[in-house]
């Protein structure tokens, strides 16, 4: 199948540095051999490197014009416990071989946003990306013995998936009956499509998850989506561009509704947080626990020691309950906790500022302003509640937030 890699071994020779996100839709079986099998082809000459021996020196006599440097397994480097430091060493051993007359191509199932931000500049940042586009019938064409009435059919079904026409090249010649072949097919299908999924990473995952399953939306503007983030969506296979109203697809036929079903089978199986998840959650424990403070020591100031007890009577039978089931249930009175507005939500903790700051400034801002707060950031705490994926969004919410609350007590 190295003809289905063509425009890609072309690019290469073209462009010199290139990076390219391949992820499961459009790799072979033999996706290592057929890419470089597509650079000989070119009269190019592949030297595969694994991301573990890219932090090392290339020998200097392997180097030279013509040769292009293959990392083929580049989204491993994430895995490791400090990628960045991997990344900053690997540039100049990539960097001296192009001295030296070489091209590379570095290949990732990941897309480029995933990788760690490097100080200067990166191998990503270094190179350029390469869109894989879908598959064409005139790259069908070049399997042996492939009919004309095959290749229409698997152009049809494959949805431009190399994976997918690969493996309905091999159903069709399986002997199966026609009944089983689309059972399997259909498997396939959906094995393919959530490996795919999963490998763009959570980010994007949850950016996915909040148009297609939150708003029952298929078609966003471009004015809507990121570049960068386009582009790895167009280079998963997960979008294409409509040229008559150039909006984004998502999920295009024919696969719209099993990418529906492997959205929901790679949400599923998303276990470890998001890499900005601890900068929200740490973001968000400094502005709850700064306006608990701020707000007791409002209460202590106007009320003196037994402010708790001008709380609302509903919120005080609140903390006495919550109190009561999570650590003494001999408490009695709201008065007997030391600290009760450990046991109120941040929502209430709002409703308290709307109650008694009023027409005063707390911590320097306004109620208006702390409503402006609340009204940002209450969604993004839900979210952290329920365990859910954030929003692109939501850190630069919670940054913003910080930053009002702290610059207002600095001026």
């Amino acid at each position: 199948m190295k003809a289905w890699y063509a425009d890609l071994a072309k690019d290469v020779t073209l462009h010199r540095r290139i990076f390219a996100q391949v992820g499961s839709f459009h790799r072979t079986s033999k996706f290592d051999e057929d890419v470089c099998g597509a650079l000989a082809d070119l009269g190019a000459k592949p030297l595969p490197r694994s991301i573990d021996a890219l932090a090392t020196p290339i020998d200097a006599s392997a180097l030279g014009p013509g040769i292009v440097i293959v990392v083929l397994d580049f989204e491993r480097a994430l895995r490791l416990a400090h990628p960045e430091i991997h990344l900053r060493r690997s540039r100049p051993n990539l960097q001296r071989a192009g001295e030296l007359g070489c091209a590379w191509l570095v290949i990732s199932r990941s897309p480029e946003s995933a990788y760690p931000l490097v100080d200067g500049s990166s191998v990503t940042i270094d190179s350029a990306a390469y869109r894989m586009r879908h598959l064409q019938a005139e790259q069908l064409a070049s399997v042996p013995g492939m009919m004309p009435t095959d290749i229409g059919a698997i152009e049809r079904f494959a949805g431009g998936s190399r994976a997918i026409a690969e493996a309905l090249i091999r159903m069709y010649g399986s002997g199966l009956a026609q009944k089983e072949r689309i059972a399997e097919a259909r498997a396939v299908t959906l094995e393919v499509l959530t490996r795919t999924l999963w490998e763009l990473g959570p980010e994007v995952l949850a950016w996915l998850q909040r148009w297609v399953l939150e708003y029952d939306t298929l078609r966003v503007s471009t004015a809507e989506i990121r570049n960068d983030l386009l582009l790895e969506l167009r280079s998963a296979g997960v979008a294409i561009l409509d040229p008559a109203d150039d909006r984004v697809v998502l999920f295009p036929p024919p696969f719209t509704t099993t990418w529906r079903k492997a959205l929901n089978s790679a949400l599923s199986d998303l276990l470890d947080p998001p890499t900005q998840w601890g900068v929200v959650a740490a973001d968000l424990f400094y502005i709850e626990r700064r306006l608990r403070r701020s707000v007791t020591r409002l209460l202590e100031d106007r009320y003196g020691t037994r402010w708790a007890e001008r709380l609302p009577e509903k919120l005080q039978a609140r903390v006495l309950e919550l109190f009561r089931n999570e650590a003494s249930p001999r408490v009695k009175t709201i008065t007997e906790i030391d600290r009760p507005l450990d046991w109120v939500t941040l929502g209430d903790l709002f409703e308290l500022v709307w109650k008694f700051a009023l027409d005063i400034k707390l911590d320097g801002l306004s109620v208006n302003q702390w409503r402006a707060i609340a009204d940002s950031i209450l969604p993004i705490r839900n979210r952290i509640s329920h365990v859910q994926l954030l929003r692109d969004e939501d850190s630069v919410a919670v940054r913003r937030a910080r930053w009002r609350i702290t610059s207002a007590t600095e001026t």
